[in-house]
């Protein structure tokens, strides 16, 4: 009897702390979205609050890059990246799209000044700002070697190859399509899970080029091995695994992707 009663108790015991365990946890998890949904909020419509946190962030930007050991995009929004190779050298410059123009040293032979018309006001950023940005980055860059080419703008990414001809934007999610992508390089003993912000997942964007790729490891902490040599693979929503090499890129559709040659 005494053991029937001691079995009920623990029965009780481990139910009741299942039950308040499981209460916590949500009722915590409501308090942390609506937190960080006002702060959000007050971030995106206060401008002072904003300024001051940037500039809070900016300042400590170098430093979390060197706790981290990784490179860290940006605190600000909207900006603009240039990523391009030099010298078998990684280069990337970033644009504020809140300032109205910009002087940067690409190379020693090649200067890129761009004046920005929309600067100031965000909610300018339609998709033909958008394009019209693009397409005058891609007639200032002189040269034959690819440009990589990503904003961000609230909170998601636009990413683009260097084109004369720059097609039409779209701000339009689309679906995740991928649950996961594998770096692997036949020089590496391990390989890397590269993690892919969902704002990527927008109607259009060109990702996964050879320059899209060498960001992503940039941009994480793992010791890695970078060169033409490298695969993806890639475990998609429907469970299929699909193969890419260096030669190879992406473009996110609606309902689909596609692979195309470089």
């Amino acid at each position: 009897m005494a053991l029937l009663f001691l079995d009920t108790v623990k029965y009780w015991s481990k139910t009741v702390g299942i039950t308040v365990g499981m209460s916590f946890l949500r009722t915590y998890s409501s308090i942390y979205i609506f937190i960080q949904n006002q702060c959000t909020k007050m971030y995106d419509n206060e401008k002072t609050i904003q300024y001051m946190c940037n500039s809070l962030l900016n300042w400590t930007h170098p430093m979390m890059e060197w706790v981290y050991f990784k490179k860290i995009e940006p605190f600000y929004e909207p900006w603009c990246s240039l990523s391009y190779n030099s010298n078998n050298n990684h280069i990337e410059h970033y644009l504020n799209l809140n300032k109205p123009s910009h002087y940067v040293p690409l190379s020693e032979k090649q200067v890129l000044f761009y004046y920005n018309p929309f600067a100031f006001s965000s909610a300018n950023f339609t998709c033909d700002s958008i394009q019209n940005i693009l397409h005058d980055i891609s007639n200032i860059w002189s040269s034959s070697d690819p440009l990589l080419i990503i904003l961000k703008i609230k909170h998601q990414y636009i990413s683009r190859m260097n084109k004369k001809k720059i097609e039409k934007i779209s701000l339009e999610k689309t679906r995740k399509h991928l649950l996961c992508v594998e770096y692997i390089h036949p020089k590496m003993a391990q390989s890397i899970y590269l993690d892919i912000h969902p704002g990527y997942y927008v109607e259009g964007n060109e990702i996964f080029s050879e320059l899209f790729v060498e960001r992503c490891l940039r941009y994480q902490k793992s010791a890695y091995i970078f060169d033409s040599d490298y695969k993806l693979k890639i475990m998609d929503n429907m469970m299929r695994t699909v193969e890419m090499h260096s030669n190879e890129y992406m473009i996110v559709d609606k309902n689909n992707y596609i692979i195309y040659k470089q």
